[in-house]
């Protein structure tokens, strides 16, 4: 787990944050740069902290438009849903809890894993958005409606478009910029 750079001026529990979960193949990383810069622009008092994987960590490290930056890594070498629950509610507990969400965010509308909707539940965040499970008939089938149930806001929209416009989508449903 790496922070990126240090908080802003304000004490942690008083600063209000937005979290972003990145832990998406590179690709899908890549698209959600305009996304991270409005995100930015519509939060600018906010402290962001963005979730990525080991994998899109060196691609995130630098963005300017993010102040925390952590690693989760979801691997691990027993039962698949009883030590991820535990695990990621560890992470929560020792990583996130000592800030207040208003926001968090999975952006992708790629088949995240069970696992980033936790993450997003267990923040406390007061909002939590992402794309419906609905959204991917192969996710619907695994998670039947469980996935969606960890979120306030849940968006559906079958029409067919790229990823970077959902995400402007995404940004203009949040008041981003």
């Amino acid at each position: 787990i790496f922070m990126k750079k240090p908080a802003k001026c304000c004490p942690i529990e008083k600063q209000k944050g937005v979290l972003i979960i990145c832990r998406h193949p590179l690709g899908d990383t890549v698209t959600e740069s305009p996304f991270l810069r409005g995100i930015r622009g519509g939060y600018p008092e906010h402290h962001i902290t963005v979730v990525c994987s080991n994998e899109n960590y060196n691609l995130l490290e630098r963005c300017p438009y993010i102040d925390e930056l952590l690693v989760y890594n979801s691997q691990t070498e027993k039962s698949f849903l009883k030590e991820n629950l535990k695990k990621t509610y560890q992470f929560a507990k020792g990583h996130l809890w000592k800030r207040s969400y208003d926001l968090a965010v999975i952006p992708s509308t790629s088949m995240p894993a069970i696992i980033e909707a936790w993450i997003v539940y267990f923040s406390g965040a007061r909002q939590r958005i992402t794309y419906s499970e609905r959204f991917n008939p192969i996710m619907h089938r695994e998670y039947m409606g469980g996935y969606d149930r960890y979120f306030t806001d849940v968006i559906f929209d079958k029409e067919i478009k790229h990823e970077v416009e959902r995400n402007l989508e995404l940004l203009s449903y949040i008041n981003g910029e």
